[in-house]
């Protein structure tokens, strides 16, 4: 049988006896915290009195012999008919003991009587063999009679070895304020979004992150960690790039994302030979004039061949020639071997950052069998 579970019952006395309950719907009142079950139509539930599910997913009271599987106490709502409301957590929830209690002795269910709370004689914690329900909290007593208990140090409420039944699988729960107004709605476990877990939302579904503070729906990491697998739709951030956001626009393959593309600017220099391979050293130099970030670099020559062009930056008021600016490509300079382009967008161990009114030359050395060469670098603007 499915059953519906409450996941926040608000509960309050209503009189010193705790011979009355009164339900709130989904506020919490004098710390208690529990679950909406229905009640078995033959055994049922007493008030106060501990509670345990059935295998038809009912709850009646618990047995002598139950050593786990107590849910915790009935406050509202017990008898044979309708929807027992059983606290499972707070810091004074009535309980009908069969024993006289002590202040702070650990309490269990009863081996007495069904259904009933019992001191455990002590005030250290049971070792095994039974399932703590809390600690006594009202005043030593020597009679039996119904008692506050405190049970935030209960256990779980697992199968029981001792007669309860194991607990139903769930297939709905009920959102809303618990009233029964109305306002309620039953919502398969399946459209729950799950924590830690891959969730899955259909066509009409909105998440609606407007009312948050700060909202984060990127993996982050730096550029060297981006996933080296992918989904299209996909994005990442690599916190030490600016811009830093890349998409997945195919499978398997991130590019530089969110529009950045548009605020892109190409800064390069044409080497040419003249039809004649070039040779030597040469050094161009030009002045940019906006601040940004460097993304990428690339070479491309009329023809396989090798050569190292090295990128070099200096401030503007700092130039006094080629001679005046120092590299900002460490070990990773921009080269072709037997090859007639290269891309990069690694820049491992570059200066990326650029800052406005810069000179940036471009040094050409070590070339062979090529006639031409177009070096580049394309810089994100801030």
């Amino acid at each position: 049988m499915k059953i519906k579970l409450i996941l926040l019952l608000g509960l309050a006395l209503s009189t010193p006896s705790y011979g009355q309950q009164a339900v709130h719907g989904s506020r919490i009142y004098d710390g208690y915290t529990g679950i909406a079950a229905l009640n078995d139509g033959s055994t049922g539930t007493t008030l106060n009195f501990l509670a345990k599910y059935t295998t038809s997913g009912t709850v009646v009271l618990s047995a002598t012999s139950d050593t786990k599987g107590v849910i915790g106490v009935v406050v509202a709502g017990a008898g044979t008919t309708g929807t027992a409301w059983i606290a499972t957590n707070g810091t004074a929830v009535p309980c009908a003991f069969s024993t006289a209690i002590t202040y702070l002795h650990y309490v269990i269910s009863s081996v007495g009587t069904n259904g009933k709370c019992a001191d455990t004689g002590s005030a250290t914690y049971p070792s095994s063999g039974v399932q703590v329900l809390g600690k006594v909290i009202s005043p030593t007593n020597g009679s039996a009679g119904t008692y506050l208990i405190d049970m935030t140090e209960r256990q779980a409420s697992t199968a029981s070895s001792g007669g309860g039944a194991t607990i139903p699988s769930v297939t709905n729960i009920i959102i809303g304020d618990g009233a029964g107004n109305g306002a309620d709605s039953s919502v398969a476990i399946g459209n729950v979004a799950k924590l830690n877990a891959t969730n899955t939302y259909a066509s009409g579904g909105i998440i609606d992150g407007r009312g948050a503070d700060h909202t984060l729906p990127f993996k982050t990491g730096l550029f060297s960690a981006i996933p080296g697998t992918c989904t299209v739709g996909e994005a990442y951030f690599a916190t030490d790039k600016t811009p830093g956001r890349y998409d997945c626009t195919a499978t398997n393959t991130f590019t530089l994302g969110g529009g950045a593309t548009s605020n892109i600017r190409v800064v390069g220099v044409h080497f040419d030979g003249g039809g004649v391979a070039l040779s030597g050293t040469i050094t161009r130099c030009g002045k940019v004039k906006f601040s940004g970030t460097i993304v990428g670099a690339s070479l491309s020559a009329d023809q396989s061949g090798t050569v190292t062009v090295d990128v070099k930056t200096v401030a503007d008021a700092s130039y006094t020639g080629p001679a005046s600016a120092s590299s900002i490509t460490a070990s990773a300079t921009p080269a072709l071997a037997s090859a007639v382009k290269l891309d990069n967008t690694t820049l491992t161990g570059w200066t990326t950052a650029l800052a406005a009114n810069t000179r940036v030359c471009f040094a050409l050395s070590s070339p062979a069998t090529i006639t031409w060469l177009d070096a580049q670098i394309q810089i994100a603007v801030n």
